[in-house]
């Protein structure tokens, strides 16, 4: 019986030994000797080499130069109201409209301000780059009472790169008045300080006076010949004054320092006109007495 369930025993062993053998697979490896999972996106960039965009060419991206328009301004906007023969200055603008992002160039052109009487040539050269320039142009003069001048200005262009653009044809609104003889009409005169009360007697006192002059509107100008006096025609100095054509107002100031003696009388100030003819403006003096 014995002798049965040794024999038994040494099966049941060397079964388990079997089995412990058959359960060691091939592939348990070890940790270090496992291959490494690479997945696409990995397979990708590991196989994909760094590659440099190409430089850009900047000039390529630039076109050929070209002017597409031209505008045209003036300064004054009008000259409605000035009197006929009053000087005056008129100032053209032209401003040339080019391509954009273009090589750059130089644009030949004409321009006038009488109407294509006279036609000076001129150019402005644009930059790499550049969409608009300026040129400025001028006429000076008195105005005609025939309206002729200022007249209508404009700008043509003549190179290739702008065939067959120009501005508009732009000048000031409006003619100049037709002038009458130069004439005054009054003479307007002030004193400062208008009052000497409460100044103390013996101190010294700046007197200013100013005249106006006034002239009839829309003169063609002229001078005016005077006398002035601050102290009662004792002292009468000469001056003039010259209007110009259209202007209405002129002023002149003269002073005097005088001390303050008790009692003191201010005299009278006045102006005399003697040309172009013969206004008085009214008497004026300080009032008061000094304290």
């Amino acid at each position: 019986m014995k002798k049965r369930s040794l024999i038994t025993l040494l099966i049941l062993c060397s079964i388990m030994i079997l089995l412990a053998a058959c359960g060691a697979s091939p592939s348990s490896a070890s940790p270090s000797q496992r291959p490494v999972s690479i997945t696409p996106t990995q397979r990708a960039i590991s196989a994909s080499p760094t590659v440099q965009p190409p430089p850009i060419d900047v000039s390529s991206s630039q076109v050929p130069f070209k002017v597409t328009r031209i505008d045209l301004s003036v300064s004054p906007k009008s000259i409605a109201g000035r009197a006929c023969g009053s000087p005056v200055t008129v100032v053209y603008t032209a401003t040339f409209h080019a391509v954009p992002n273009s090589v750059g160039g130089t644009l030949q052109f004409l321009y006038t301000w009488n109407n294509g009487r006279i036609s000076p040539s001129a150019s402005v050269t644009f930059n790499p780059g550049e969409t608009t320039k300026t040129f400025s142009f001028s006429w000076s003069g008195n105005l005609p009472v025939d309206h002729t001048y200022p007249g209508f200005g404009k700008v043509v262009a003549t190179s290739s790169n702008a065939s067959g653009v120009t501005s508009p044809q732009v000048k000031p609104a409006g003619t100049c008045v037709s002038g009458q003889p130069f004439k005054l009409t009054s003479v307007d005169l002030s004193v400062t300080p208008s009052s000497i009360d409460d100044m103390q007697c013996g101190s010294s006192v700046t007197f200013v006076y100013r005249a106006t002059f006034h002239a009839v509107p829309n003169s063609v100008g002229g001078t005016t010949q005077f006398i002035y006096t601050w102290n009662s025609g004792h002292a009468s100095p000469t001056a003039r004054i010259t209007f110009g054509p259209g202007e209405t107002i002129k002023t002149f100031t003269f002073q005097v320092s005088i001390p303050l003696y008790p009692h003191t009388y201010i005299g009278f100030a006045e102006v005399l006109t003697t040309s172009p003819d013969a206004v008085d403006s009214p008497q004026v003096h300080p009032i008061g007495r000094c304290g």
